[in-house]
């Protein structure tokens, strides 16, 4: 498995970690329909926390000007930044 971690807007940082093969946050639309954002926001810090730990570097699929508050590309970004996780600035942004 890749040492890499892909992140950014739906469905962007998919493509990209395909492309990549390197690690997303995906549980799959039927089990994130039934998350509520409490969930879903523990299960993506877990995750997160999980490549932090393992010494994943983080690619992003889209500008991180782009995140905007409120979206879940902000609160994961915001997580790096309290980790001290440094955030990439030239990745291959799709958009």
């Amino acid at each position: 498995m890749s040492s890499t971690t892909v992140l950014g807007q739906f469905p962007g940082y998919i493509t990209l970690s395909d492309k990549l093969g390197a690690r997303r946050f995906d549980v799959g639309p039927t089990a994130w329909a039934a998350m509520g954002p409490s969930t879903a926001w523990v299960a993506n810090r877990h995750f997160l926390d999980a490549m932090i730990d393992a010494g994943d570097s983080f690619v992003l699929s889209v500008n991180p000007r782009l995140a905007r508050p409120g979206t879940w590309l902000f609160r994961e970004l915001v997580h790096l930044c309290i980790r001290r996780v440094r955030i990439p600035v030239a990745p291959a942004w799709t958009n």
